[in-house]
């Protein structure tokens, strides 16, 4: 069975005659009574019963009817799919987010999708969200990931994974000693278990006076202490630095306390690492989402990667294993 075969029998079958099918088909009526007798001579079977007006499928015909909507229908799947795949096999793809999220939670998807489309030129830009957002606005990224506020009205969001904060101190600080709140290790939050769930929470009044370290960045700034302590945040003493990978240094060298997301503490590659109280769940976890502008033409590149990363999240398999 080839398609014009395929059509030739789905037509006069359809048609229930072979001269209105020939003319469906623009062939003449003696050209395609020819091809269907060539077609029972290669099965071997009558495929219409030409003894009745109008003409009926045999029972080999509705055999064959059966299978050859089957076959067209497989082909026509067959040329979309190849008709996508073409349209992606060459093209660009621009994705934002903070470094810290490229160089630790991109790398899995990145691979991965690279591996089916090679073609894609892939470019990764690190950044602050207000940049990124407004890089998104311009077309000038077509996909962002983090976990900042957005412009609502031109900017669309879909969550990808929870992400949670703790306070960081470096080993030894004097809150090891003075607080009542849990003292985490990073594989205690990797490996989350009784301790991590029974954890008590650390409190404002405990930190009030300490010096707390602010990346730059809006997605890790000062937002985040209102969120967890509200007004209290007014009066914090704030040292700003330039990155989250900063904070976390600083933290190490003892210069301060930060607010660090788990997905760092997870997938930050440090070998070695402050300890960690634990904040309220329903103030300190949040959602890291997949930002795309609103109504605007998305690649099928870029659709691609969306579909291959929320795959992976769902396998949880996106970020590296611990």
């Amino acid at each position: 069975m080839n398609s014009q075969q395929a059509q030739y029998i789905l037509t006069i079958a359809e048609e229930r005659s072979i001269s209105r099918a020939a003319q469906k088909l623009f062939v003449t009526q003696s050209s395609l009574s020819q091809s269907v007798k060539h077609i029972e001579r290669q099965l071997g079977v009558t495929l219409f019963d030409r003894s009745v007006s109008p003409i009926a499928l045999t029972a080999a015909g509705k055999i064959y009817v059966d299978y050859a909507k089957q076959f067209q229908a497989l082909e026509t799947e067959l040329e979309n799919a190849l008709a996508d795949c073409a349209a992606i096999r060459k093209g660009t793809l621009k994705i934002g987010a903070s470094p810290f999220r490229i160089h630790c939670m991109l790398a899995q998807s990145v691979a991965e999708f690279h591996r089916e489309y090679a073609g894609i030129d892939m470019t990764l830009r690190g950044g602050v969200w207000n940049d990124l957002q407004e890089a998104l606005q311009k077309n000038e990224l077509d996909l962002v990931i983090g976990t900042g506020s957005c412009d609502a009205v031109r900017i669309q969001s879909e969550p990808l994974s929870d992400e949670r904060l703790y306070l960081a101190a470096a080993p030894g600080h004097p809150l090891l000693s003075s607080c009542k709140a849990t003292v985490l290790s990073a594989n205690d939050i990797r490996h989350p278990d009784w301790k991590l769930m029974t954890a008590q929470c650390i409190t404002w009044e405990e930190i009030a006076a300490e010096q707390i370290l602010v990346p730059q960045d809006p997605e890790f700034g000062r937002s985040l202490l209102y969120g967890i302590w509200g007004n209290d945040a007014d009066n914090a003493q704030i040292m700003r630095v330039d990155s989250l990978e900063t904070a976390f240094s600083f933290v190490m060298g003892g210069m301060g306390l930060a607010l660090l997301p788990d997905s760092l503490i997870r997938f930050g590659n440090y070998q070695q690492h402050p300890v960690y109280f634990p904040l309220p769940e329903e103030t300190a976890v949040r959602s890291i989402q997949l930002f795309t502008r609103k109504n605007a033409y998305h690649s099928h590149a870029s659709a691609a990667y969306a579909k291959c990363l929320r795959r992976l999240v769902d396998l949880g398999t996106w970020c590296p294993h611990e």
